[in-house]
């Protein structure tokens, strides 16, 4: 995991350091655009997905606490089987016996 702080740490450390609302709404928009996304699991900056264009990731939910992203490969191979694990129970692994 980052030890990054989350957009809204930033929005309010920006709020304490710009008081001025012209200043703190042009530190925020430029925060806005420098804004990337970075997996909470695996570390990585999140791609722009090529066919929605979506470039904020997945909730990783179990996996991660609230306000986390997750990528596509992360979603795919971790999150997702975690989460049928959890609807199927102890039946996923009698299933697979």
């Amino acid at each position: 995991m980052t030890n990054q702080l989350t957009f809204k740490e930033q929005v309010e450390a920006l709020r304490i350091e710009f008081p001025n609302d012209k200043e703190f709404g042009t530190k925020v928009a430029s925060l806005l655009l420098a804004d990337k996304t970075f997996c909470c699991l695996c570390d990585e900056q999140i791609p722009m997905n090529p066919l929605t264009k979506w470039d904020k990731g997945n909730n990783p939910s179990p996996l991660g606490k609230e306000g986390d992203r997750c990528c596509d490969d992360c979603n795919a191979s971790v999150v997702i089987p975690t989460r049928m694990g959890n609807i199927m129970g102890s039946g996923i692994i009698n299933a697979l016996k």
